[in-house]
């Protein structure tokens, strides 16, 4: 199988922000989790690395897991296109709807939780509005990033966003770059979007600041290397 994506990392949530997206039923002690397509997708779902549905399935319901617990989480899909998709889930008890989303002509796929915004269906909003004057994004384009992120739990869909947006907006300043980048859950997406990003600044004399907005030695390294060939 060919792997077309890396596996997607889960922020963690807060109850109350979890109670918004779903809606309880079952044992309240537990976290139970309901997977299904959400067109024509059939996948394998593992848990922790050991298979728990039959292979080909377009829907699979896992009950009485432990809240709080690190659960690795993967779906490897089989039709339209092979994709493996993933996330850690740190969950507290309560029942959570999760949607296979897939995209055959961008080779995209994700899983999202119920209610969240449709990555499939999502277009930036262009027009002069969004846009900071003097050829560079403005604080409605950054906050219209961080309204889709507080909507969305997984990182690496949060990124997609980001790019969606990003490349079709004039260059973005570093101080706004920064703001989005401590918007995601870890560093792992963080460095992933400041190389990326790079492209679309404005005052690129100030990018290596953005080092501040990390937290581990490994992500640090990264972007270091990143800008010395910069």
């Amino acid at each position: 199988m060919k792997k077309i994506s890396a596996i997607l990392l889960c922020a963690l949530f807060s109850a109350v922000s979890l109670m918004a997206q779903t809606s309880k039923k079952g044992n309240a002690k537990d976290v139970d989790l309901s997977i299904r397509a959400h067109s024509n997708e059939v996948f394998t779902v593992y848990l922790n690395g050991e298979q728990k549905s039959e292979a080909a399935v377009s829907s699979f319901d896992m009950q009485g897991l432990k809240p709080m617990q690190v659960y690795d989480l993967e779906v490897y899909l089989e039709k339209p296109i092979k994709f493996i998709s993933g996330a850690d889930l740190q969950l507290s008890a309560g029942h959570y709807d999760l949607v296979v989303y897939s995209d055959p002509t961008l080779e995209f796929a994700e899983i999202q939780f119920e209610n969240s915004i449709n990555t499939l269906t999502y277009q930036s909003q262009g027009g002069g509005g969004n846009s900071g004057g003097s050829g560079v994004s403005g604080e409605s384009d950054v906050s219209a990033i961080l309204v889709m992120f507080s909507q969305e739990p997984f990182d690496d869909t949060r990124l997609h966003y980001a790019k969606t947006v990003m490349k079709d907006k004039p260059p973005f300043l570093t101080a706004h770059i920064q703001r989005i980048a401590a918007a995601f859950a870890y560093d792992k997406a963080r460095v992933k979007f400041l190389k990326f990003a790079y492209n679309h600044c404005a005052d690129k004399e100030n990018y290596a600041s953005l080092a501040d907005v990390l937290s581990e030695k490994e992500a640090k390294d990264a972007f270091a290397e990143f800008m010395q060939g910069k």
